[in-house]
């Protein structure tokens, strides 16, 4: 297979994992979909971390290119992102963010206890084994340590930026807005995290190889993001696949403006003001089961 068809049939692989989970959340989770995209994109988040420990070169265009693994997808994670802030809001958008940085330190103190706390087996063959495991993931702290300063950094820039653009425009331009806010994010990520990960422990011209063969990739995944969200604008519109703008997603965001939800016993009446008619009450019912 061509190098430049496996980095591209990569990057389709990923965004096609995460616009799956959207649409079957969209589709089938109703009002708690952002909780299904959420937990796919934490999960990814960790894998890619450790992918991360694996170096792949590709040639592209007469160049040859070292790749980290796992950041070669990385970037799909601000398709999933600006998912979220587009349908529901950067209030959802940032606290993702603080769910992603919880369960990457979750992740790094246990792989820190695993590797120095849990004694070898007695067996010399199966203390090998274990010993490679160590070796290998012993440089997964560190990477996710980078990949915490980073994601902290970027994706909560991302909403950020993403938001201020859509003011800006008074709502038009979706392109614009999910463009900038992706270049400046991805930029700031990258810059983060590949000099956390491998400073001291690569030559500088191997990181700065890394770091650009990524935004490479990056920069091109930004326009799948693109057509992804347009499409997802179509679908919503036009009710596709049974997803609709559903009573349900404006209520999750009634509900994340909302500074004392967690304390009302059920979803005050004001919050289906200007969202239901008397006809759409009894649908707004069920999407709330």
């Amino acid at each position: 297979m061509p190098d430049w068809l496996t980095l591209l049939l990569t990057v389709v692989f990923a965004a096609t994992l995460v616009t799956t989970t959207v649409l079957l959340a969209e589709r089938f989770a109703r009002v708690w979909a952002p909780i299904w995209i959420v937990g796919l994109l934490v999960g990814m988040s960790i894998l890619f971390d450790y992918g991360g420990t694996k170096q792949t070169e590709l040639q592209l265009f007469g160049v040859s290119l070292v790749f980290a693994a796992g950041p070669m997808m990385w970037p799909v994670l601000a398709l999933g992102q600006d998912y979220l802030t587009e349908f529901y809001g950067p209030k959802l958008a940032y606290n993702y963010t603080v769910g992603m940085v919880l369960g990457k330190i979750g992740v790094a103190l246990g792989t820190v206890w695993i590797i120095h706390v849990l004694p070898l087996p007695g067996s010399e063959e199966l203390a090998d084994v274990a010993r490679e495991f160590n070796d290998l993931l012993g440089q997964a702290p560190r990477i996710n340590i980078a990949s915490i300063a980073a994601l902290a950094v970027a994706f909560t820039v991302n909403p950020w930026v993403y938001h201020r653009m859509r003011k800006l425009t008074q709502g038009r331009r979706l392109w614009l807005r999910q463009q900038t806010a992706a270049v400046v994010a991805l930029t700031l990520d990258a810059i983060i995290f590949f000099l956390g990960a491998f400073l001291f422990e690569l030559p500088l011209s191997v990181i700065w190889e890394i770091t650009w063969s990524y935004l490479v990739v990056a920069y091109a995944t930004i326009f799948i993001d693109t057509a992804f969200l347009y499409g997802m604008v179509n679908v919503k519109r036009n009710g596709v696949f049974g997803i609709e703008d559903r009573i349900g997603e404006r209520l999750t965001i009634e509900t994340l403006r909302s500074q004392d939800a967690m304390a009302q016993p059920a979803i005050p009446t004001a919050a289906f003001e200007g969202l239901a008619t008397r006809s759409d009450a009894p649908r707004a019912s069920r999407e709330l089961r």
